[in-house]
């Protein structure tokens, strides 16, 4: 009589070490992608843009952090898809205009850079600033450019100019 109860018992076990597993993996699955892959920043829907780094598909927070990457490391990255800010819908870079260096950045923090005796510093440099916001149409990049500041350009001349080597 006891063996029935003891099958029952490692299948119990099983089921919910299985489900607890499954459980963990969600939560680390769904916590990594909304984090972006440079600079660990939440990502934001009507920012999120998709690149190629290394032959890896990468999530960025904003089309700033994807090319800064270049800059920064000399890793390449392509981008493939960004995410047009009116209406959080993919949209082909070929098909995009940016506004720059507007006054809305919803990636920037406004943390105090502290130095070593505990006073604030100036920061030098943002990996997501100058916020780059992309539209799908260039009236729609115009309309935002009247509202906040900024500069439109299309994408692929803003994504040439990153790809270049920085001056000294």
């Amino acid at each position: 009589m006891s063996r029935p109860s003891n099958w029952i018992g490692i299948i119990l076990l099983l089921a919910i070490g299985l489900g607890l597993a499954y459980v963990g993996w969600n939560m680390v699955g769904s916590r990594s992608a909304q984090a972006c892959s440079a600079c660990g920043r939440p990502i934001h829907q009507p920012m999120q843009t998709i690149g190629v780094a290394d032959g890896h598909r990468q999530v960025f927070c904003c089309p700033t952090c994807a090319l800064t990457l270049h800059r920064q490391t000399g890793r390449l990255v392509e981008v493939v898809e960004l995410t047009d800010y009116d209406t959080s819908e993919p949209l082909a870079p070929d098909d995009a205009y940016l506004v720059t260096e507007s006054n809305v950045n919803l990636c920037m923090r406004h943390h105090v850079l502290m130095d070593d005796h505990k006073e604030a510093s100036a920061m030098e440099f943002d990996r997501c600033a100058p916020s780059m916001i992309a539209f799908g149409s260039r009236e729609s990049a115009e309309r935002f450019q009247r509202e906040h500041g900024g500069v439109v350009l299309p994408f692929q001349q803003v994504a040439q100019a990153y790809q270049a080597p920085a001056a000294p």
